[in-house]
């Protein structure tokens, strides 16, 4: 028998029920720590560029913010125009989309940026001007180690086997020095390129992160503004810590009664996440980011000091933990 979904749900093929739940929600990084810092559930009819105003106006009322991080879903004209009226940077992911393409196609080498490319999108500032980086994703050539057994290698080839431009007595097939130069630009190992849109100046290529250089300046490079961006993957750590330990799972219909639980969720993490960061402020030996307290541990602890002493009887139907 099929059922009406709940009110406020959004469409979701990709799930078995087709809809979902959807919170729009802000998260700051202290230290090498990820703290939750403003939250709004996200119905099909907001706008979402009220709701990203809304989440960042929250933020700014609490901390100084230098760089706004988002998704790609989150590119919009509107919203990079507000973040640069607040006096702050952005770095968002940018998908390939026709205009990216057309741009990447002019890269050359594992970072490259465009510092006049234009964004677009509906409504009534239709465009935005802004720097799109591209940095190596990955090479869409199969490397050595994962190519099939029945793929034979290329001939290897020194110097010695190429020749000069001007000399007209090269062999058939067989690449000029200029040539060989060029071929690691050709389409057989075309770089795939992961973009971000940024107000941030960028004004050299700067130095991979993975070489692990001593001692250089990342601000004003491509591989600066990924390593900048990199810092964002502490909110999806984050995300999987909530949902595997702090989460109330419940087969609840009820949006107000979800988003209560939900709300508990991040109160918890949060608790968790300042407890560890007291922690290692109070120990100079320790790491910033460095987890001392287990949240098995904090979780028993807050049930065993807090919970257990309080005379409420309260019941909530339908939640399990853990």
């Amino acid at each position: 028998m099929k059922s009406d979904p709940p009110v406020g749900v959004h469409k979701q093929s990709h799930l078995d029920t087709g809809h979902a739940w959807k919170e729009l929600q802000g998260t700051i990084k202290i230290n090498g720590r990820v703290f939750i810092i403003a939250s709004l559930s996200y119905l099909p009819p907001n706008d979402q560029f009220q709701g990203v105003r809304y989440i960042l106006d929250r933020a700014r009322e609490l901390v100084n913010i230098d760089t706004v991080m988002a998704d790609a879903e989150f590119v919009d004209t509107k919203i990079c125009r507000y973040v640069r009226q607040c006096g702050c940077d952005y770095a968002i992911r940018k998908g390939a989309t026709d205009a990216v393409k057309d741009t990447v196609e002019g890269f050359r080498g594992r970072a490259d940026w465009d510092s006049n490319w234009t964004l677009s999108s509906s409504g009534r500032r239709r465009t935005h001007n802004t720097t799109l980086v591209g940095l190596e994703k990955d090479f869409k050539s199969a490397p050595d180690h994962k190519k099939k057994d029945d793929e034979e290698d290329e001939p290897d080839t020194t110097l010695d086997d190429f020749g000069d431009d001007e000399e007209e007595d090269v062999v058939e097939g067989q690449l000029t020095l200029d040539q060989a130069i060029e071929e690691p630009h050709k389409d057989k190992e075309e770089i795939d390129y992961f973009c971000i849109i940024t107000s941030k100046s960028v004004d050299r290529a700067g130095i991979d992160p993975d070489e692990n250089p001593i001692g250089h300046d990342p601000e004003g490079s491509a591989w600066g503004i990924g390593r900048l961006y990199r810092d964002r993957w502490g909110i999806e750590t984050a995300f999987r810590d909530k949902k595997g330990t702090f989460a109330a799972k419940t087969r609840s219909r009820d949006l107000g009664y979800r988003r209560f639980l939900w709300m508990m969720e991040n109160l918890l993490y949060n608790g968790w996440v300042m407890l560890n960061s007291t922690v290692s402020d109070q120990s100079p030996d320790r790491d910033d980011d460095e987890i001392v307290v287990k949240q098995g541990t904090y979780l028993d602890e807050l049930d065993r000091r807090v919970l257990s002493g309080l005379s409420l009887d309260l019941e909530f139907p339908d939640v399990e933990y853990g």
